[in-house]
């Protein structure tokens, strides 16, 4: 099980180890919350009992690489740089590594979105995807930022990858202390671009705040050794409040991919 114990700590879902494998691309600006998500859905696939191969092409915030170290059972993928060649290298690999595995495919390219721009034009990655076992999902991230959203408009209006099951993640991490996210998120639901979105198929999910994140990255834990109490990195753990915390997150989580249907979109 790619190195993580199974655990009934993190998901409730019934459907599993049967389903197909999901090609999961997280798109949109670095430092949003992106690689938090991704590292949602590998923990809740592989706690399913689920193969789950991740590429990591986010060199200058590499979360995924932390917590999952390249070179360990179930580790990341790395490119050799930022390079176009190496970053598509890294795809490359990591979609025939998923495929030989009959494993789903975490890629993170930290707001290289470029990548995604260069192989559209070379080939259609939902179509390639498909063709190839794997269910194609698009994630973007955003906070309530103007400029972080626009990002995504771009993105999306350009095609480069529009899966029928694509995700606008709204996160609540981003939003100012003292507004209310409703509050914060009101001014993207009410433009344009966003009716625009959702009329093609776009579906939003809220990911709630976690308020010990801050203490679990500087850890470098990842969920399921934070909601266990292990120690992380630096040698300290989370105490049993924030052990909490987490599991209450996890469960919120769940239960918001439950009612937006959503839950067999993901790995």
């Amino acid at each position: 099980m790619d190195g993580v114990e199974r655990t009934d700590l993190v998901i409730t879902e019934t459907s599993t180890i049967d389903r197909r494998p999901v090609m999961g691309i997280r798109l949109g600006r670095g430092r949003t919350g992106g690689s938090t998500f991704a590292d949602t859905l590998i923990q809740r696939a592989r706690a399913a009992g689920r193969k789950v191969v991740i590429a990591d092409g986010d060199l200058r915030n590499s979360t995924l690489s932390t917590l999952y170290p390249p070179g360990s059972e179930g580790g990341t993928l790395r490119p050799q740089s930022d390079d176009m060649v190496d970053m598509k290298d890294l795809f490359t690999t990591a979609v025939a590594k998923a495929v030989e595995q009959n494993a789903s495919l975490m890629v993170d390219f930290g707001g290289g979105d470029r990548v995604m721009l260069e192989y559209e034009r070379e080939l259609s990655l939902a179509e390639m995807a498909e063709s190839l076992g794997l269910e194609p999902l698009a994630i973007y991230v955003t906070g309530p930022e103007p400029e972080d959203f626009d990002h995504i408009v771009s993105l999306w209006r350009s095609e480069a990858f529009r899966p029928e099951h694509s995700l606008l993640i709204l996160n609540e991490h981003l939003v100012p202390n003292g507004r209310s996210p409703a509050g914060a998120f009101r001014n993207l639901v009410n433009r344009v671009e966003w009716a625009e979105m959702a009329e093609g198929g776009l579906q939003a999910i809220i990911m709630p705040r976690l308020p010990c994140m801050t203490q679990m990255r500087e850890a470098g834990l990842s969920l399921i050794d934070a909601l266990k109490g292990r120690s992380g990195k630096n040698g300290a753990r989370l105490d049993p409040v924030r052990q909490f915390m987490v599991k209450t997150w996890l469960k919120r989580l769940e239960t918001i991919f439950t009612e937006a249907d959503v839950v067999d979109w993901l790995p």
